[in-house]
C-alpha cells in the first residue's frame, strides 16, 4: 500500500490535533516557568539560611554580648525574624514544588491527548490507504474485465486461449 497516493486524504480532526498540539506546548511553557520560579525560590532560602547562620555565628563572637543584655535582646529579635522570614520562604518552595507537580500533571494529560489524535490519524490514515488501493485495484479489476470482453467480442480471444 505504499504506491497510494495521500494528497487527497484529508484529516476530519486536523484543527483539534493542531489545539492538541498548542496545549501541550503552552503546558510545556508552563512548567519550565513553575521550575524556574522553584529554582529562585530555592537560591532565596539558601541565602536567607546563609545569612542566618551568618548572623548566628557573628553574634556567638561578638564581644561584649554576654555583658550587655540589649544586645542579646537586639540579636534574638533579629534572628527571629529571620527564622520568620525563613519559614515563610520554605512555605513558598512547598507551594512552589506542588505547582511544579500539577504543571507536570497537565503537561503529561496534554501529551496523551495528543498522542490519542496522532494515533487516530495514523488509523484513519491507514484506512484511506486501505481504500485508495481497493479503489485502484478494483479499477484494475474492471479494466481488465472491460479489455476480454473487447477481446472476445473481437474474435481474438483471452489471453492464453487461442484464437477464433
Amino acid at each position: 500500500m505504499t504506491g497510494v497516493d495521500l494528497r487527497g486524504f484529508r484529516y476530519g480532526l486536523a484543527a483539534a490535533r493542531e489545539r492538541a498540539g498548542h496545549r501541550v506546548d503552552a503546558a510545556a511553557a508552563h512548567l519550565g516557568s513553575c521550575q524556574q520560579e522553584l529554582a529562585q525560590a530555592k537560591d532565596s532560602c539558601r541565602e536567607l539560611e546563609s545569612a542566618l547562620e551568618s548572623h548566628a555565628q557573628q553574634w556567638r563572637h561578638a564581644p561584649g554580648a554576654s555583658v550587655r543584655p540589649q544586645l542579646a535582646v537586639i540579636a534574638a529579635r533579629q534572628m527571629a525574624s529571620m527564622n520568620a522570614k525563613l519559614a515563610l520562604a520554605q512555605q513558598a518552595i512547598a507551594a512552589k514544588e506542588r505547582a511544579v507537580e500539577e504543571a507536570r500533571r497537565l503537561l503529561q494529560t496534554a501529551r496523551t491527548a495528543r498522542e490519542a489524535f496522532d494515533r487516530h490519524r495514523e488509523a484513519a490514515l491507514e484506512d484511506y490507504r486501505r481504500d485508495v488501493s481497493r479503489a485502484q485495484q478494483a479499477a484494475l479489476d474492471h479494466d481488465w474485465l472491460a479489455r476480454l470482453r473487447w477481446l472476445d467480442v473481437e474474435g481474438v480471444g483471452a489471453p492464453g486461449e487461442p484464437s477464433r
